[in-house]
C-alpha cells in the first residue's frame, strides 16, 4: 500500500500492458505527487479503489478516449471531470484548458486531485502544465520542466506542446482577439468538418459561427457588401487575414508578433462561418448565395483547413476604387489622367485606350454589376 505522503510514489516509465476484463491497462499503479493536493498517474491507478482511497482522492480528471467506468463514477463523495480526447497532434485540448484549470483548483481546495490519462504521459501531463503555468504565471518551459522533477516520464506530444505555447502568448487565458487563436478554432472546426460533423453536432462548429452582420449590433465594420443589392455579408472581424500563396497556420507566432510587417493577399478570403450562410459543414465546398437577392457571391471550401471564400480580384478592384472615379466624372479630366500618366509611367495612348474602357464600363454599371461582391473602403462612410 501506497503512502499518503510519499514523495514519489511508483514510477511509471516504460509501462508494460496486460489484459484485464477485456480492458487494456498499464499493469502498474501510476500516479506522482506534483503539489499538494495534485496527482498526476495512468489510468491504473484511477480505477484502483484502494489507490483513490490511500490517498484520499475526492477529484478525478479523465482526458482520454473513453470515460471511467461506473464502478467508479459511482463512488460517494467524489468528482469527476472527462475529457474526449485521443493522444494525437491535431487534438484539441486547448478549448478545454480553462474548464480543467477550474476543476483542478477546486479539488486542491476540497480535497486531492488525480489528473490522469491513458499512461499519464501527454494529454494528462499536458493539462498539469497547464494548470502550474496559469496558477503560478509560469513560462512553458518551467511549469513542464517543474512537472518533469515530479513525474520524469511525461512527455506531450508536439501539438499538445505548440498548444500550450500558444496559450502562453495569449497570457495564459483564451483571448478571442488573438489571431493565432482565431485562426486554431478555425482550423481545429476545419478538422470537424472533414470528419463529418455539422452545427448542430459539435459545439465546437456553433462557436465559431459569427452572427448575420445584418442582425447583430455589435460586429463591427463591414468589410463587404452584396454588389447587386448592397447587403452587408462580412464585417472587419470575421475575416482572417493571409499572406500570397499560403494558408495562415495558427502555430506561427507572426500574426501576434509581426502582423503589421505583412503583405496581405485580397485574393481570396479567409473567414469564419457567419449565420446567413447556412450550414456550410454539409459539404466540403459549395457557392454561396446573397440571402436577400440571391446573386451569387462566390464559393466557400474547407479543403485548406479553413473555411475560404473565393471571389474575383479584378472585379472587386475596379469595384472598390474606379467607381469613386467613375461617381466623381472624372473621365472628363483629362489633366487627372495625364498625371496618372506620368505617376504610373504609362504611355498616353494606352491611358486614353484605358479611359474609354472606363466610360464604357460607367454605362454598363446601371444594367449589370461588375461583380456581386463590393469592398467597402472606408467603413463609416454612408455612400453605401
Amino acid at each position: 500500500m501506497l503512502s499518503a505522503t510519499s514523495n514519489l510514489s511508483y514510477k511509471l516509465c516504460c509501462p508494460t500492458i496486460k489484459k484485464m476484463d477485456d480492458d487494456l491497462l498499464p499493469d502498474v499503479v501510476g500516479l506522482d505527487l506534483i503539489e499538494d493536493g495534485l496527482y498526476l498517474g495512468n489510468l491504473t491507478a484511477a480505477v484502483d479503489f484502494p489507490t483513490l482511497r490511500s490517498y484520499r482522492v475526492s477529484h478525478i480528471l479523465t482526458v482520454d478516449n473513453q470515460p471511467l467506468p461506473a464502478s467508479i463514477t459511482s463512488l460517494q463523495g467524489m468528482h469527476f471531470m472527462y475529457i474526449n480526447v485521443d493522444d494525437m497532434s491535431h487534438e484539441d485540448l486547448l478549448s478545454h484548458f480553462e474548464d480543467a484549470v477550474s476543476f483542478i483548483k477546486d479539488g486542491q481546495e476540497k480535497g486531492n486531485v488525480l489528473v490522469h490519462c491513458y499512461f499519464g504521459v501527454s494529454r494528462s501531463a499536458t493539462l498539469v502544465t497547464c494548470f502550474l503555468m496559469k496558477k503560478y504565471k509560469l513560462s512553458l518551459d518551467e511549469a513542464l520542466q517543474r512537472v518533469k522533477s515530479r513525474r520524469y516520464c511525461i512527455g506531450p506530444n508536439p501539438g499538445f506542446l505548440e498548444q500550450l505555447a500558444l496559450y502562453q502568448t495569449m497570457g495564459w487565458d483564451l483571448i478571442e482577439d488573438n489571431k493565432q487563436y482565431r485562426l486554431y478554432k478555425l482550423q481545429v472546426a476545419a478538422r470537424s468538418v472533414k470528419k463529418g460533423a455539422s452545427l448542430g453536432s459539435d459545439n465546437r462548429l456553433q462557436d465559431i459561427t459569427h452572427p448575420d452582420p445584418n442582425t447583430a449590433s455589435d460586429c463591427g465594420p463591414v468589410a463587404y457588401k452584396c454588389r447587386s443589392c448592397r447587403l452587408s455579408v462580412i464585417c472587419l472581424k470575421s475575416i482572417i487575414p493571409h499572406c500570397p500563396s499560403k494558408t495562415p497556420m495558427w502555430t506561427d507566432a507572426k500574426w501576434t508578433e509581426k502582423e503589421a510587417e505583412l503583405t496581405l493577399c485580397d485574393k481570396g478570403i479567409f473567414t469564419f462561418p457567419i449565420s446567413w450562410m447556412g450550414d456550410t459543414t454539409q459539404t466540403l465546398q459549395g457557392k454561396l448565395l446573397c440571402p436577400k437577392c440571391q446573386a451569387k457571391l462566390g464559393s466557400f471550401s474547407w479543403c485548406k483547413g479553413l473555411l475560404m471564400v473565393l471571389c474575383n480580384l479584378l472585379h472587386r478592384f475596379l469595384v472598390s476604387t474606379w467607381t469613386k472615379v467613375l461617381h466623381l466624372h472624372i473621365l472628363q479630366d483629362l489633366s487627372f489622367f495625364c498625371k496618372m500618366a506620368y505617376a504610373y509611367e504609362f504611355s498616353l495612348h494606352a491611358l486614353f485606350i484605358f479611359a474609354l474602357c472606363l466610360h464604357k464600363a460607367r454605362m454598363l454599371l446601371h444594367k449589370s454589376p461588375l461583380s456581386h461582391f463590393s469592398l467597402v473602403q472606408n467603413p463609416n462612410s454612408q455612400e453605401f
